[in-house]
C-alpha cells in the first residue's frame, strides 16, 4: 500500500504534493478492498447513552464554559460512565473502512461538537496527528489501546518536524484521556498492540476538518539506538477528517428531555467525577 515518490500522491480529494519518499495512502485516501480477512462487527451504544452524552456537552456549552481544563473535567463523568457500558459486540458488519482503522460520526451534523467511535482492529494504530487546537478528551470503550502524546522541538522547511514523545499510556475501560489546545497536549497517536480489537469513543468541543498528520520522514538516517529513542523526525501533511458512517437521526437535545439516564446515576450531568471516573 505504499507508494516510493518524491513528487505526487494522487488522492479522491486532489493531488498532494509530497516530500517524503514513501506513504501509506491509507492515511490519507479510501483504500479499495478490505485488508482483513474479518471486518469489523460492531453494535454501538443504545442511542440514549450517546444522547445524555450529547446533552452534557451542549449544557457546558450553553453556561459559556470555554475554559479547556473545566471543560474536560466537567465532561469526564459522563464520558468515563458511557465508555464503562458502550455496548460492542459481534452484531453490526461495517463498511470497509477508508483509514487503517475505523471511525464513526456518532454526534448529529448540526451540533456543534463531535463525538466519534473509533474501532481498532488487532495490531493497528494511527499515526501522529493533530487536532487543530481543539479541547476534547478520549476514553476507551474495549480493549486496552496505546496513546503516546508527542511534541513539537523543531519545525524546519518543506514541514519537517522533529518530535519527542513526552507521555505513553495504557488506557482501560471508562479512562480518560484529554486533549488540549496548547502544542504539548495537541499531538497523538493511538496504537492497538493487542491480537484482539479495540474501541475509543472521542468528544471534540467543536467540530473540526483540517488538521496535521505526522508521517516518518524515511531520509534521515537512523542511527545508533535512533528506534529506542523517545524522538523522532516527520513529515507534516495536512490532511482533511472523515468518517466511514453518519450517525442515525437522534432528538433534538435543544427540545427533547433527557431521557432516564442509564448509567447508573439517574440524570446525565456534568458533574465532579466519582472514584470510578479517573481520568489521565
Amino acid at each position: 500500500m505504499s507508494k516510493a515518490t518524491t513528487n505526487k500522491v494522487h488522492l479522491a480529494r486532489g493531488t498532494l504534493e509530497l516530500a517524503q519518499p514513501e506513504v501509506d495512502e491509507r492515511l490519507l485516501a479510501p483504500r479499495l478492498e478490505a485488508e482483513h480477512d474479518a471486518e469489523p462487527r460492531v453494535m454501538v451504544t443504545p442511542e440514549d447513552k450517546v444522547f445524555e452524552l450529547r446533552r452534557c456537552i451542549s449544557s457546558l456549552k450553553q453556561r459559556g464554559i470555554s475554559d479547556p481544563q473545566k471543560l474536560v473535567a466537567e465532561v469526564t463523568p459522563v464520558l468515563a460512565r458511557t465508555g464503562r457500558t458502550f455496548e460492542i459486540n459481534k452484531v453490526f458488519e461495517s463498511t470497509i473502512s477508508k483509514g487503517l482503522y475505523a471511525r464513526y460520526l456518532m454526534s448529529q451534523p448540526e451540533d456543534d461538537f463531535q463525538i466519534v467511535l473509533a474501532m481498532w482492529p488487532p495490531g493497528s494504530s494511527s499515526p501522529i496527528h493533530s487536532h487543530d487546537d481543539v479541547t476534547g478528551a478520549v476514553t476507551c470503550c474495549l480493549g486496552a489501546p496505546l496513546e503516546n502524546k508527542y511534541r513539537i522541538i523543531t519545525e524546519g522547511a518543506e514541514g519537517h518536524s522533529r518530535l519527542e514523545r513526552v507521555s505513553s499510556i495504557e488506557l482501560g475501560v471508562g479512562e480518560v484521556t484529554p486533549i488540549f489546545p496548547d502544542e504539548d497536549h495537541q499531538l497523538h497517536d493511538m496504537v492497538n498492540p493487542r491480537q484482539t480489537w479495540a474501541a475509543t469513543l472521542h468528544v471534540y468541543f467543536r467540530p473540526f476538518k483540517n488538521y496535521n498528520l505526522y508521517i516518518p520522514d524515511t531520509k534521515v538516517p537512523t542511527q545508533g539506538n535512533r528506534r529506542r529513542s523517545s524522538r523522532t523526525d516527520t513529515i507534516r501533511i495536512p490532511t482533511q477528517l472523515w468518517f466511514d458512517t453518519q450517525p442515525p437521526p437522534q432528538p433534538d437535545i435543544a427540545q427533547e428531555e433527557p431521557a432516564q439516564e442509564r448509567l447508573g446515576q439517574g440524570r446525565a450531568t456534568c458533574a465532579a467525577p466519582d472514584a470510578a471516573d479517573r481520568r489521565r
